[in-house]
Formats: structure tokens, C-alpha cells, sequence
């Protein structure tokens, strides 16, 4: 930080709500248009929230002073805004789509791990980290929320929200949030490369697709590596699960039921089973460029297919 005063030939502007004249202490960043853009505010109130700026106001100097930040405008901005007016922070957390939400906040919460304001960055983590399902039965709760979603929207109108993997893994991997990690890899495991947010991948047979939310753009090489390492990992598993289940019609229709009804009900599963495992068994789960086959939505129409068989 530099305390040499703002030049009077810069370019400069108050901020509309971050500059009260009765503040002791004033800050200068640069926006993205090149201007700067001026704020004022309580020492007293970064004091508490920031062992970085309690340094700074530590030591003193003229109140006329303007100390020049490093920081963008923008970035800037949030920080105060949030020290400041606390409820904004709660509002900001509110109003973000799912699917922004990790990178929208990122710069917020590097700006506020820079000047140690661990409370604002401990906030935003656990915002974006209950945006992931953390177990089966959570990841399977949120996908039923997904394709409920999905239902009530008409083709090609609009896409539900839903967290966006490539920029949450960063987000985990740069905040140190190991607990998003395995629903991210996983949902970015299951889109095909190079496709747009807006596109539909292949959840499975007999299951209804949810919208792709990946922005593959934002993917460093670390982090492909690791996701085609990943599928190859998550599609062997796979195939070990379906195993068991290979041999089920046989122990199935074995089991001396005499109603037709039953029977009928049997045979209806089992078709249903097959259609399911012989698609994967004649290599047509391998990567496509229009998505991938959700395996765990597979397996869980296997399982659902047997326990019917079960229940007769």
C-alpha cells in the first residue's frame, strides 16, 4: 500500500456508498476503466475484521491522507461494502445463482484471505461448500432437485441453476475445501468435453438427462488430468458393481412364484435390467462427445429393478 496522495490530474470519483465524509480513513483503487475511484470509511470497523488494516491505521498519519490500494476497484468494493454494511454480505450470498456462485465469490474471498479477514472468507467457503452434496444419499437428494427442476421448464427456454463444477473445483483446490470435490469431479466425470453450458448431457437409459453446467474454459490442465484419471477409476468401480447383477434373472425367475401377474411383473423388470446392462456391456457407455452415462444413476435403476423383483 502506498500512502502518496491521489495526483489532482488522475481521474477520480467517490464511491456512492462507500465514502462517508465523517470516516478516518481514506482509500484509493484503480476500476477497470482506468479512473480511480475514491472511499472513505471507519478505521475502527476494519480494525476488527482485518489484523492487515489495524497494522496500517497502527501507523497514524494525516486523515487528509490517501492511502493507494493495490486492489482492483471492484474487488476492493465488496470488502468494505460487506466490513461496513454487514447484512450485505448475507444478501450477496442469498442472491447469487448456483451456478455463479463459485466464481463470482472467488475474487471476494482472495481479497479477503489477502487481508486476513478470516471471518468474511469462512462465510463464503461454507456458503459454496453446502452447495455440494456430500454422500450418496445427499448427491442423490440434490439430483432429484435438479430433474424436478428440469421439469418445470420448457426446452430450449432455460436452464435450472445448479452449481458449476470446473469453477468449484478450483475454488476447493485454491480454499483448501476437500468436501466439494468428489460431487464436482464427479458431475464434470458424466458431461462431455467441449460442450456449452446449455447443453443436456446423457444421464442414462430410461433417466432423464439434466443440463450440462460446465465451463470447460475455466479447466487447467492439472485439473483434466485429473478428471481423466478419475473416470477411468469411477468407470472401473462401475463395472465391478454390475457384476452381481448380471446373473440376477436367473435367481429371479428360479424362485417358483406361480401368479401371472407376478411373473408378468418379473419379466417386465428384467427386460428393464437388461436393456440397462446390455448397453453398457456392448461398449456404448465410452465418452462421447454429447455426455457421458451417469453411473450412479444406473446402478440405481439396477438396484430399483431388482428390489421390484424382490418385493413380487
Amino acid at each position: 500500500m502506498d500512502d502518496s496522495p491521489t495526483p489532482a490530474n488522475i481521474n477520480s470519483s467517490k464511491h456512492p456508498s462507500l465514502y462517508f465524509e465523517d470516516g478516518d480513513l481514506e482509500l484509493s483503487a484503480e476500476t477497470s476503466g482506468g479512473s480511480q475511484q475514491l472511499f472513505r470509511v471507519y478505521g475502527a470497523q476494519l480494525r476488527c475484521v482485518s489484523p492487515v488494516f489495524s497494522d496500517v491505521l497502527a501507523l497514524g498519519g494525516p486523515r487528509d491522507e490517501i492511502v493507494m490500494m493495490p486492489d482492483s476497484a471492484e474487488d476492493l468494493s465488496a470488502l468494505l461494502e460487506f466490513v461496513c454494511i454487514p447484512s450485505s454480505l448475507v444478501r450477496r450470498l442469498k442472491t447469487t445463482p448456483e451456478s455463479q456462485c463459485a466464481v463470482e465469490l472467488l475474487g471476494l474471498a482472495r481479497i479477503a484471505r489477502k487481508y486476513r479477514a478470516d471471518d468474511i472468507t469462512a462465510v463464503i467457503v461454507e456458503h459454496v461448500e453446502e452447495q455440494w452434496p456430500r454422500g450418496l444419499k445427499a448427491w442423490d437428494a440434490s439430483c432429484a432437485i435438479w430433474r424436478t427442476k428440469l421439469e418445470t421448464v420448457a426446452t430450449g427456454e432455460s436452464v435450472p441453476e445448479r452449481p458449476e463444477p470446473v469453477s468449484a473445483i478450483k475454488f476447493a483446490l485454491e480454499f483448501d475445501a476437500p468436501s466439494i470435490l468428489p460431487a464436482a469431479f464427479y458431475m464434470l466425470s458424466v458431461q462431455g468435453f467441449g460442450g456449452t453450458t446449455t447443453t443436456t448431457t446423457t444421464a442414462s437409459p430410461g433417466a432423464k438427462g439434466v443440463p450440462s453446467a460446465a465451463r470447460w474454459d475455466l479447466a487447467d490442465p492439472a485439473i483434466l488430468l485429473s478428471l481423466i484419471r478419475g473416470r477411468d477409476r469411477v468407470r472401473s468401480k462401475f463395472l465391478e458393481c454390475l457384476a452381481p447383477l448380471s446373473c440376477y434373472p436367473t435367481l429371479v425367475t428360479s424362485s417358483g412364484l406361480s401368479s401371472r401377474k407376478d411373473r408378468s411383473t418379473i419379466a417386465l423388470c428384467n427386460r428393464s435390467k437388461d436393456a440397462i446392462l446390455g448397453l453398457l456391456m456392448c461398449g456404448r457407455s465410452a465418452p462421447s462427445l454429447c455426455g457421458q452415462w451417469d453411473y450412479l444413476e444406473i446402478l440405481r435403476l439396477c438396484y430399483e429393478q431388482v428390489k421390484v423383483c424382490e418385493g413380487m
